[in-house]
């Protein structure tokens, strides 16, 4: 099992455009990740990823004036791995 805690930016969500009055990209992220080892040559791993929020306002031409508009994204995976085991002490498997 493990976790993760970071820094998200939503690339070309806040663009240069004169209707956009204001625009944040930027969120905390996290991920969860835990996974079994069957046995010694095979093991499954599941991942939760949270990447954040996005919002920015913007002023549409029309008499509707400015609205919030908003964005998230998760990720969710599940991985098998399988192991080789060289010694006791020492193995390998593929990098996820």
């Amino acid at each position: 099992m493990g976790g993760s805690l970071g820094q998200a930016t939503f690339k070309e969500f806040c663009v240069d455009d004169p209707t956009v009055l204001a625009c944040d990209d930027n969120d905390s992220a996290w991920k969860i990740f835990g996974g079994y080892r069957f046995n010694r040559y095979f093991a499954i791993e599941g991942t939760y990823v949270d990447w954040g929020k996005a919002a920015g306002t913007v002023d549409p031409v029309g008499p509707a004036g400015p609205r919030v508009v908003s964005l998230s994204q998760i990720g969710m995976g599940v991985a098998a791995i399988g192991c080789f085991e060289f010694t006791p002490q020492f193995s390998a498997k593929p990098v996820s």
